[in-house]
């Protein structure tokens, strides 16, 4: 009975009638994320700071993530892909005496992506996301009284999204919830074939 019970799960877990074929298949999308890694922890620094200096005043601008992505289907689960994207924010402080702290970053990330797909039906699919690669940071700093100094950085991005869903045949829209480069909400628009 137990085994018969094992099989049956199994065949629930693996064997789920898939409606749609997806294997062979590639996708390219268009995507625009909010509150990427790189604002998350500088926005959250800065929450801490301002505790200690309520009285400084702060200008935030973003543009978000702008993000291309391939994917190939490998299975009918599993897509592997390459993204690339770009995201600029900055910020500036103005201080009680008159000084003033200006910092822009321009962020060019480059990555390889893998998603799982636990729910397929025909317009309807959940996924997970898990990518890794490499940004490029350009800062531009300006301070008063002071020339501007520029820098780079450049290291490793991650993107974990735990779930994501995609409405829609071989066009569709798509929305990832989760952590990373492209943002902690990431919506867009795909199209297979």
């Amino acid at each position: 009975m137990k085994n018969q019970l094992l099989k049956i799960f199994i065949f629930m877990l693996i064997g789920y009638p898939v409606l749609s074929q997806d294997q062979g298949k590639s996708q390219i999308e268009v995507s625009y994320g909010m509150i990427s890694n790189e604002e998350l922890g500088y926005d959250i620094i800065n929450k801490v700071l301002d505790l200690f200096f309520p009285e400084d005043r702060e200008v935030i601008k973003r543009t978000g993530c702008i993000f291309v992505t391939y994917k190939y289907f490998a299975f009918e689960r599993l897509a592997f892909g390459a993204t690339t994207g770009f995201n600029k924010y900055s910020r500036t402080d103005y201080f009680r005496n008159g000084n003033y702290t200006s910092l822009e970053n321009k962020i060019v990330t480059v990555s390889g992506e893998v998603n799982f797909y636990y729910v397929k039906r025909r317009n309807i699919s959940l996924y997970s996301l898990a990518g890794i690669g490499l940004f490029h940071r350009n800062t531009e700093t300006k301070q008063a009284y002071q020339q501007q100094s520029q820098g780079e950085t450049n290291g490793v991005a991650l993107q974990f999204t735990p779930i994501g869903i995609r409405y829609g045949k071989s066009f569709g829209g798509f929305a990832e919830f989760g952590a990373g480069y492209k943002g902690v909400i990431n919506l867009g628009v795909n199209v297979k074939f």
